[in-house]
C-alpha cells in the first residue's frame, strides 16, 4: 500500500494506528514506503505524534530537511529520516552561526561571521539576496509570523549594536535598530509586527511601523542569549549568560518569576510549546522542560558526561514540537566530535545522531505548508491536551528577586561582556 495513493478513510486508520502507538501494524499496513521513512525499531520507541509526523510527510512526498550552520562556513541541508545529505550551501566565507526557515518553508535565511546574511529558495536552493549592510558578525536571524508586501520581515542581529529589518521581496532595509551593545538574539510577536531584542542585559521591545522601541523589560543580570514568545503572544522569556530563565508579561511589561534552580550553564536556546511548555538548553545541563506556570522542572534530556551544547542551538520539527534537534559537542581525552541529534521529547529517547566534520553553531527544521496543514487536522482531532490555561491568564505576579549575576568562565566563540558603547533609543 502506497500512502501517497491512499483515500481518506484509509489514511485516518493509519492515523488512528499511530495514534495509539500501534507501531507493528502501522509498519504493516504501509509496507516498505514507510519502512523506507524509519528502521521498525525506532517506530517502536517513538511516540505517536512522531508516528503520524512520519506517516503525513511520506505522502505527501516530502521530506523532512534540517538546515545546518557549520563552522566552514557552509550549510549543510540533511534528511532528517536517513541523516543523509540533501545539498551544501556554500558561499560565506567564514563560520555560520545562524539559518531560520520562513513559517511556509520556502525561504532560508543564513547570517555568516563574514558580516552577511544571505537568502535561498529552499526548494531550489537557488541564491536571492546577499545583504551586506553589518559590519560585524551576524548572530541571529527570524522571519516576521506577519507578511510585508506580501512577504515575511526578516531581521537580523548583529555584533555591530544593530538589528536590520529587510523587505525580503526587493532585498531593501526597512529599518536599522540602534542598541548599545551587539546583539544576540530576536523573536517575533506571534501574530504582529512586533519584536524583541536581546543586547547586552537590555531585551527591548519594537514597534515595526514606527521602528521605535516600545519597551525595555527590566532585570536582567547578565548577556541575553536567547528569547521567544509564548504561542499566545503574552509571555516572553528570556535565557542569559547567568544561568537564568525570566519570564514577562508583554503587554505590562511586568516581570513574573525566574527560573534558575538546576540551570548550571548559560541558557543558549528557549522554546514555548504549545501547551506552554517551555524548554530551555544549556551547556551543562542538556535539555530541560519546565512548567511556565509553576517554574518547575518537568523534564531533562541528557545524553553523557561529554556531551555539551556549546553550538546554542536547538528545532523542533513542527508547531507541536514532535522531534526535537540539537547540536552538540563532545570532548572526551583528545577527541573531538560533532553532532546533530533527534530526539523524542516524550521519551527522551534519541533517535538518530548524525555525525558532522564541522561545529554545528544553528539548526532549523524546514516546514512544509502542506505538511504543517495536515499536522493540526492530526492535533485538532487528538483528545485536548491536560494542560492549564494560557500562561499570563494563571500565573501569578508574586515572583521571586533574580539572583545576583555569576561569572561564568568566558568560552570561545561566544558572546562576552566585551560590549560597544553606543546609544539606545529606547525609552522605558
Amino acid at each position: 500500500v502506497y500512502l501517497s495513493s491512499l483515500d481518506g478513510e484509509s489514511l485516518r486508520t493509519l492515523t488512528e494506528l499511530a495514534q495509539s502507538k500501534s507501531a507493528d501494524l502501522l509498519y504493516s499496513a504501509s509496507s516498505k514506503e514507510l519502512g523506507n521513512r524509519a528502521p521498525k525499531d525506532v517506530l517502536a520507541k517513538s511516540n505517536p505524534n512522531i508516528l503520524a509526523e512520519l506517516v503525513v510527510a511520506k505522502r505527501s512526498r516530502q521530506i523532512q530537511e534540517l538546515a545546518l550552520a557549520l563552522e566552514n562556513g557552509n550549510v549543510l541541508i540533511i534528511d532528517a529520516a536517513t541523516g543523509s545529505e540533501l545539498r551544501c550551501l556554500q558561499g560565506h566565507t567564514q563560520r555560520v552561526y545562524c539559518v531560520a526557515y520562513t513559517k511556509n518553508g520556502s525561504l532560508l535565511a543564513t547570517g555568516s561571521a563574514d558580516h552577511t546574511c544571505r537568502i535561498y529558495d529552499a526548494q531550489a536552493s537557488e541564491l536571492l539576496h546577499i545583504f551586506r549592510s553589518h559590519s560585524d558578525a551576524v548572530r541571529a536571524l527570524a522571519f516576521s509570523n506577519v507578511e510585508y508586501n506580501t512577504k515575511p520581515i526578516l531581521a537580523s542581529a548583529s555584533r555591530d549594536a544593530t538589528v536590520k529589518l529587510w523587505d525580503i521581496s526587493n532585498g531593501s532595509c526597512l529599518y536599522s535598530l540602534a542598541h548599545s551593545n551587539g546583539v544576540n538574539a530576536l523573536a517575533w510577536a506571534p501574530s504582529t509586527q512586533r519584536l524583541v531584542t536581546g543586547a547586552g542585559v537590555n531585551a527591548s521591545l519594537w514597534s515595526f511601523a514606527s521602528g521605535t522601541c516600545i519597551r525595555t523589560f527590566q532585570g536582567i543580570q547578565d548577556v541575553v542569549l536567547s528569547l521567544c514568545y509564548s504561542h499566545d503572544g503574552c509571555a516572553l522569556a528570556c535565557g542569559s549568560y547567568d544561568n537564568c530563565i525570566r519570564l514577562w508579561d508583554v503587554i505590562s511589561g511586568v516581570h513574573i518569576r525566574t527560573i534558575s534552580e538546576k540551570i548550571s550553564g548559560p541558557v543558549w536556546c528557549l522554546a514555548f510549546l504549545p501547551d506552554g511548555t517551555l524548554v530551555s538548553g544549556s551547556n551543562k545541563d542538556g535539555i530541560q522542560f519546565w512548567n511556565a506556570l509553576t517554574g518547575n522542572r518537568s523534564k531533562q534530556i541528557q545524553t553523557d558526561e561529554y556531551d555539551e551544547f556549546w553550538a546554542q542551538a536547538f528545532s523542533f520539527s513542527s508547531h507541536h514540537g514532535n522531534i526535537l534537534a540539537t547540536s552538540n559537542y563532545k570532548q572526551k581525552s583528545s577527541t573531538h566530535q560533532f553532532a546533530c541529534k533527534l530526539w523524542d521529547p516524550i521519551t527522551g529517547s534519541c533517535l538518530r545522531t548524525i555525525l558532522a566534520t564541522q561545529k554545528i553553531y544553528g539548526i532549523a527544521f524546514r516546514q512544509h505548508y502542506n505538511f504543517h496543514q495536515f499536522e493540526e487536522t492530526i492535533h485538532n482531532a487528538a483528545p485536548p491536551p491536560t494542560s492549564s490555561s494560557p500562561i499570563i491568564h494563571s500565573i501569578t505576579t508574586a515572583s521571586s528577586t533574580p539572583p545576583s549575576s555569576s561569572s561564568p568562565t568566558t568560552t570561545p566563540d561566544i558572546p562576552t561582556r566585551n560590549t560597544r558603547s553606543r546609544s539606545s533609543n529606547c525609552h522605558h
